[in-house]
């Protein structure tokens, strides 16, 4: 190491145990709330995510980082991996300290607000699967649309709490020099908006054909299913909230495959078999429903010293079949990190590389042979298992076209936060998905 390597080291082995509790503390926190979604716990999580993004809003902490990086003389590529993700860590909460807690304390009231919601239908409280058990089985189309409706009232508590946070963070980019809070964290994360626009642009042109001809297919289908002709199709005939998986799939009624299969052991068993054991990932996990209990599914790293754990909310169906490998493959990625790294180190490569992991994994799910050999079923059940895989080839060309809504949602959302975004939804959803808005949606939130 030449004496300016030697110096960083020095800065590294004063500020690193600081991050490192925090960021072990933040993390437990957050888990706390997510399990058990109370008033105390939501502040907490608040509280302790400020304390950690507190510690890179040091001016002078950060000034010695710039300092180090115009020198030009970090040259090990470890250091200076560290050295460049320590700069825009900072780049990112030069802040007054009040704005950083302000936002830690929006983003935390939002999760509560989230995880604690339960839609109601016909007078009683339902759960995000109770709500999907229906979208996926239901043929009469009244009981369609009423649990579609309910999939969505968790907008009108969201909305007004996500508004405020959106003026929050833009606030916060203004100040960091920013246009938007959409730029700076694109520009944080090493992304280039124009390329992203672009790869999505190209998808969309490109896929164009194959979709629109899936698209015909899933309507056909609908229409077939509730007993209308296709000019009345509307969002609520896809077998999720938001048209993100492929309801020929669901259409094949699948999950009675899996009515008295571990999906959590099977899956387990997959990874082991090529080698990643996962064991002690799901034994700290919490996998089942309950209530103040965030919803959906994430694979937590809490220390980066080996304390992975899975948020699920398991039922036996494909749906959790195929999300158990996907969270368990970003579980395989955190546990496979080198325990040599630096603990600065020690975490995704980016976002994109983790999710990859995790796609990756989750593309083999619904391979026929694979499905076979894992849980063992039997000769009768080929052709539905031929049949699963041949519809399922068409999930990600639909997931793609929700993941552009989406980005574009975002960017336009946090650009022009004033603007009618009820509007810019749907507008989104007919041109990118093709799924016509419902009407009477303009006193809604999404």
């Amino acid at each position: 190491m030449n004496p300016t390597e030697n110096s960083f080291q020095q800065f590294l082995s004063e500020f690193e145990p600081e991050v490192i509790v925090a960021s072990t503390a933040a993390y437990k926190a957050a888990w706390d709330a997510a399990m058990n979604t109370t008033k105390e716990n939501a502040e907490k999580s608040g509280r302790f995510s400020a304390q950690y993004n507190l510690l890179f809003s040091d001016k002078m902490k950060y000034d010695t980082l710039v300092i180090f990086s115009d020198s030009g003389k970090v040259q090990d590529p470890a250091l200076k991996r560290i050295l460049d993700n320590l700069i825009r860590a900072f780049k990112g909460n030069m802040l007054p300290p009040d704005m950083i807690r302000e936002i830690s304390k929006k983003e935390a009231e939002i999760s509560m607000a989230f995880d604690q919601f339960r839609p109601e239908l016909g007078g009683k409280k339902v759960t995000d699967n109770d709500i999907l058990e229906i979208l996926k089985n239901e043929t009469d189309v009244s009981r369609q649309k009423e649990a579609w409706e309910a999939s969505k009232q968790v907008g009108l508590v969201i909305a007004p709490l996500l508004k405020e946070l959106v003026v929050l963070r833009n606030s916060a980019a203004k100040i960091l020099g920013f246009k938007n809070y959409f730029e700076m964290s694109y520009v944080l994360q090493e992304l280039d908006q124009r390329e992203v626009a672009d790869t999505f642009a190209q998808l969309v042109e490109s896929s164009g054909k194959a979709y629109g001809k899936l698209r015909l297919e899933i309507d056909a289908a609908a229409c077939d299913r509730f007993g209308v002709a296709a000019g009345e199709l509307g969002p609520w005939a896809w077998s999720d909230p938001f048209g993100q998986e492929n309801p020929l799939t669901t259409n094949l009624h699948p999950d009675a495959l899996f009515a008295d299969k571990d999906i959590i052991e099977r899956t387990a068993a997959f990874y082991k078999g090529i080698g990643i054991d996962l064991g002690d990932v799901l034994k700290r996990s919490d996998l089942f429903e309950r209530e103040n209990k965030n919803p959906h599914a994430s694979c937590w790293d809490i220390d980066r010293e080996g304390d992975v754990r899975i948020l699920a909310n398991v039922r036996p169906s494909l749906r959790w079949y195929v999300t158990m490998k996907h969270e368990l493959g970003h579980g395989a990625y955190c546990v496979c990190f080198r325990k040599n790294l630096p603990w600065l180190l020690r975490d995704a490569a980016h976002t994109l590389t983790t999710e990859a992991s995790a796609i990756f994994f989750e593309e083999t799910a619904q391979q026929a042979s694979l499905m076979k050999r894992l849980f063992g079923f039997g000769d009768d059940s080929d052709d539905l298992l031929r049949a699963i895989e041949k519809s399922s080839q068409g999930r990600r060309l639909i997931f793609s076209r929700w993941v552009t809504v989406m980005t574009l949602f975002e960017k336009g959302m946090y650009e022009s936060p004033e603007q009618d975004l009820q509007e810019l939804w749907w507008s989104l959803v007919e041109k990118y998905q093709n799924v016509r808005r419902p009407a009477d949606r303009e006193r809604m939130t999404d």
